[in-house]
């Protein structure tokens, strides 16, 4: 079995590989004919990237001082947007997903991140449970092998992926995170930190 530094060494260079893999992906469909992907041009500049994922916010072997819950009080998965910008940015008509190749979720007008600042997503595939500013997306996270987020634009073009790898057995799940916030490889934290900065639980 391998290590634990091991297994995020290796969950690293996937998670390089699956960013290549999908900016590659979006660079085939230069031009204005869509591609059997689905993707059609380049992506676009944009200051707004994922920056923390905790697919198994559900799972009853997580602290609950690990925890939050959504406006119905139910432990979801969440998904942590940033804006490294000095803009608000409007993401309304944006997609995301679990699937690389297939935008699922269209994010409402409601999905605004602040300059500098953090939306958050729940990632229950509930979207009933959508109130105001609560947003659930269309797609569930939470498989213990790992689960991929994928950010695309209006026009389903790729923006950002980031690929969070389950827990090995036996161990907590824990939230994967972007350190630097916005920048930073994705890495295994040891607190989700919902909302806030990153840096005080990069390991």
């Amino acid at each position: 079995m391998r290590s634990r530094a091991s297994q995020q060494r290796h969950w690293r260079r996937q998670s390089r590989a699956i960013l290549l893999a999908g900016a590659t992906l979006a660079l085939s469909g230069c031009g204005d004919e869509e591609t059997s992907s689905g993707f059609i041009g380049q992506p676009i500049e944009l200051s707004v990237t994922i920056n923390e994922v905790f697919a198994l916010n559900n799972d009853p072997g997580v602290p609950l001082s690990n925890h939050i819950t959504d406006a119905s009080g139910e432990f979801a998965p969440w998904i942590e947007l940033y804006n490294a910008g000095d803009e608000d940015a409007h993401l309304g008509g944006y997609w995301m997903s679990n699937d690389s190749r297939h935008p699922k979720a269209k994010l409402p007008d409601e999905v605004v991140v602040p300059a500098g600042g953090f939306f958050l997503l729940w990632a229950d595939g509930d979207t009933t449970e959508t109130d105001g500013d609560d947003i659930h997306l269309g797609f569930e996270l939470g498989s213990t092998r790992g689960d991929t987020v994928v950010l695309f634009d209006f026009e389903k073009k790729w923006l950002d992926q980031m690929w969070a790898a389950g827990p090995l057995p036996g161990e907590t799940p824990e939230a994967w995170a972007r350190c630097p916030d916005g920048t930073g490889t994705p890495t295994n934290t040891g607190m989700p930190t919902p909302r806030k900065t990153n840096e005080s639980s990069c390991l």
